[in-house]
């Protein structure tokens, strides 16, 4: 019997089924498509790691000395849990592809061991590695074979070819066997690298051959954290032990809370929208819940007989959210994932569909829940009379009293500088906000009526009308507040986060042309590129490898003069120019205010920089916010360029990067045709701030997605609404043209109420983003990265327009029915 029932229901209301099943369906996607995409991008970040530690599981990097020598080497291997050791054999030479060129290139050779390099693969792009035994073959890097143009080749050096690189006999030639992929051997030795066999690297090249590194492949069992520890203990202070492995940055780790943010309110909104349905089809079918309380059928039966309803529609809008959510995490997985890897698989685990689909129908059946129990508990007398819906002041004063106390809280916690506590907070606070509308909905539509008549004589009948039936209006208008103020904050948030972008890329640049090189070059190439037609000065940066308290960092080698004549660099300590010329006058460094949080450094700080083979006690002159990139990840400490020299000797010389200050846009073309000729590249700071507004913008996109995707259920219930609003209002309206309206009228009536509902919904949505906007935005702060509130007038208009069309769009069909019935018929009574 409940299921004949059930099935008469279902069919009786087709639409409003639907309309549930879809905001189960859009819930269940949200969650999954978020799990997935973490899921994939964790997968990718994780193998890249692994890839690049090859059968690394410690790396033993010296600090202090000319490298480990075969005692330590013996050391390392006495260690209990070593399986293996593989040093790494580096060489600083100078590679050029002609006997007459004057100037070379340097480069490092690396010695290959069974095909690896500190047991890391290398990664060919064209050829094979050198022969075992080899003395004469060579694998040049991606970078080194397009670098070498600067020393007479008319085009990038291929496979098959020779160079000359420098040995203990001499300039000896060499051919080219392979190409390799830049970076092959990942941040252990990254850099312009030249592979050649391990004899090869003991013989011609043993005066001189240094190691700089050490990887330890791990015996079973053994802990990377235990044997990292013995290291360095019998080593003392001049190594440095580290996994390889470990550490792996989380992508999206910054939005992870929002996202999860997004997506437990847009589940808070499907249950709302079962709540709505149900609620809709309680009142819809007071009378037959009457009939069949009469007819015997209890409480439970009743309950049983409308959570059933739920859990059909729940359970089939479950379905159609797995196939969607599906396709939304490998879209996002392939947008997001990094494009130099391989796109991760997407990993549909039964236990992750299921947890998801049983989240959307658990949504769907707990806002059932309470208006199915009310149904339930009303009598049969009662439930035969009319449907006209009650009012309760006293618990909706109740509940505004509770939705207070949740805001209040949410307020606490959100005034945190934990982004998780942040956004928990801001959630709160929206749901306080959804909670109080019962309360407020009637007057604020009233008086959004009175103010709107001068311009539409039916807004106030339209706003009298939403306040009669306070408790559907106000549970729609709680959606439509969460969903837009969720949207509308994140689109604050990422506007922010773009202005700040551009705002880092133009402090740290001195001119509007950046020239880099694949490898080092020579002084005497960036006075070529200088006097290129169009180019008004040059500004070399060195970038160097150095250790600080037991720890890589980057360091970039400045022209402190040259960057005191322009507006780079943002000092948030210190006096500009009087850091600047300390400089250029002695053993300082500029501190990026992102490395100075982590190292506890500040104005005036003693820090000592080693360089492998010597060491320079510096002094922290100012902390900038930020400054250049240094390759692992953070920005470099900056450094004077004659320090640089004191501090590496010849190693310092040349530049890897040229800040070229031109004449505009018409140079382009010219200054890119030199760079070329010697293996450079030449890019506009222009092009590099919109690469990084596009990155940023790309991470931000999901969360743009999902906001969406929260919009678009609240709008269900807006649609759903209504329909019921127009179907119910059919009698109203009937009366109404009996007294004399007309049917064009009475069509303006019924739209007016959904153009004002939606229009409320949106407004205050909008407010109450750009009030949560500003503690997210303080919550996504970081040392040297700001970003202020920027109105977000695009996404509060695309929000608006979106609302209100969909909703006239969806009251137009019952609005023509409602309004064009036929008079008689509509005042009948059932």
């Amino acid at each position: 019997m409940i299921l004949a029932i059930l099935r008469g229901w279902l069919r009786a209301r087709p639409l409003r089924g639907l309309l549930s099943a879809l905001a189960v369906a859009l819930g269940v996607a949200a969650l999954l498509g978020v799990q997935l995409t973490l899921a994939g991008l964790d997968d990718q970040a994780s193998t890249a790691q692994r890839t690049r530690a090859g059968e690394s599981g410690v790396d033993v990097r010296t600090v202090a000395g000319p490298g480990l020598d075969a005692t330590d080497l013996a050391t390392l291997r006495g260690i209990r849990g070593v399986a293996q050791v593989g040093p790494l054999l580096q060489k600083s030479i100078v590679a050029r592809v002609s006997a007459s060129a004057i100037e070379g290139l340097d480069v490092s050779v690396v010695g290959l061991d069974g095909g690896r390099a500190a047991l890391r693969p290398i990664t060919l792009v064209a050829g094979r590695l050198p022969r075992d035994g080899s003395l004469t073959e060579a694998v040049l890097d991606e970078g080194v074979a397009a670098a070498l143009r600067s020393t007479g080749a008319t085009h990038t050096v291929r496979t098959g070819e020779t160079v000359r690189l420098v040995t203990k006999d001499g300039d000896q030639t060499f051919t080219v066997t392979g190409i390799a992929a830049s970076g092959a051997g990942g941040p252990a030795f990254s850099g312009p690298s030249v592979y050649v066999s391990h004899a090869a690297a003991v013989g011609p090249f043993a005066l001189g051959l240094r190691t700089p590194l050490a990887a330890i492949r791990l015996a079973p069992g053994a802990s990377a954290v235990v044997v990292a520890g013995t290291v360095e203990a019998r080593l003392g202070g001049s190594v440095l032990a580290v996994d390889p492995r470990a550490g792996a940055a989380a992508p999206l780790a910054q939005i992870r809370p929002l996202l999860l943010l997004v997506v437990a309110l847009a589940g808070l909104i499907c249950a709302g929208v079962s709540a709505n349905t149900t609620a809709l089809a309680v009142s819809e079918r007071r009378r037959e819940i009457g009939l069949l309380r009469a007819a015997g059928a209890g409480p439970r039966q009743v309950l049983r007989l409308l959570l059933a309803e739920a859990a059909v529609l729940g359970a089939a809008g479950a379905a159609l959210g797995l196939v969607a959510g599906s396709f939304l995490g490998v879209l996002a997985v392939t947008h997001l994932g990094a494009s130099d890897l391989p796109a991760p698989p997407v990993a549909l685990e039964p236990w992750r569909l299921a947890a998801s689909a049983i989240a959307g129908m658990a949504a769907a059946l707990l806002g059932a829940l309470l208006p199915a129990l009310a149904a339930a508990r009303v009598a049969p007398l009662s439930a035969l009379r009319s449907a006209a819906e009650s009012s309760r002041p006293r618990s909706a004063w109740a509940l505004a009293a509770a939705g207070l106390a949740v805001a209040a809280a949410g307020v606490v916690v959100a005034s945190s500088s934990d982004v998780t506590a942040v956004v928990a907070g801001c959630a709160a606070v929206l749901i306080g906000a959804a909670l109080c509308l019962p309360l407020v909905a009637g007057p604020l539509l009233r008086a959004v009526g009175t103010l709107l008549s001068p311009f539409s004589r039916t807004a106030p009948v339209a706003a009298a009308a939403l306040a009669r039936r306070r408790r559907r209006t106000a549970l729609t208008l709680a959606g439509l507040v969460v969903s837009v103020g969720t949207a509308t904050a994140l689109s604050a948030l990422s506007s922010g986060a773009l202005t700040a972008g551009d705002r880092w890329v133009d402090q740290i640049f001195v001119g509007d042309l950046v020239i880099h090189s694949p490898a080092a070059q020579s002084a005497s190439i960036a006075q070529l590129v200088a006097a290129t037609p169009g180019v008004r000065e040059v500004t070399p940066v060195r970038f160097l490898p150095a250790v600080a308290q037991g720890s890589s960092v980057g360091l970039a080698a400045i022209d402190p003069i040259a960057y005191e004549a322009s507006d780079a660099l943002d000092l948030v300590q210190g006096d500009r120019s009087a850091a600047l010329t300390a400089l250029a006058a002695g053993p300082t460094v500029l501190a990026p205010q992102e490395l100075a949080s982590a190292f506890g450094w500040h104005r005036g700080s003693h820090v000592q920089l080693g360089s492998g083979t010597s060491s320079l006690d510096v002094t922290v002159a100012g902390i900038v916010a930020h400054s250049l990139p240094a390759g692992d990840g953070r920005e470099a400490l900056l450094i004077g360029s004659e320090m640089a020299h004191r501090l590496y000797g010849a190693s310092a010389s040349g530049f890897d990067d040229l800040e070229v200050v031109s004449t505009g846009a018409a140079a382009l073309g010219q200054i890119s045709r030199v760079a070329a000729r010697y293996g450079m590249n030449a890019v506009p700071v222009s092009t590099i701030r919109d690469d990084a507004r596009q990155a940023l913008g790309h991470t931000l996109a999901l969360l743009s997605v999902l906001s969406w995707v929260a919009v678009a259920i609240a709008m269900l219930a807006v649609v759903n609404t209504l329909l019921v609003n127009a179907r119910q209002g059919t009698r109203d309206l009937a009366l109404l043209r009996a007294a004399g309206l007309s049917r064009s009228r009475a069509l303006r009536l019924v739209l007016t109420e959904a153009g004002l509902l939606a229009t409320t919904g949106t407004f205050l949505g909008v407010l109450a983003g750009c009030a949560l906007a500003l503690p997210l935005l303080r919550a996504g702060s970081s040392p040297g990265f700001q970003p202020q509130f920027v109105l977000p007038v695009g996404a509060a208009l695309a929000s608006m327009a979106a609302v209100v069309v969909g909703s006239l769009l969806a009251a137009a069909v019952p609005a023509r029915r409602a309004a064009g019935a036929a008079i008689v018929a509509a005042i009948r009574h059932d």
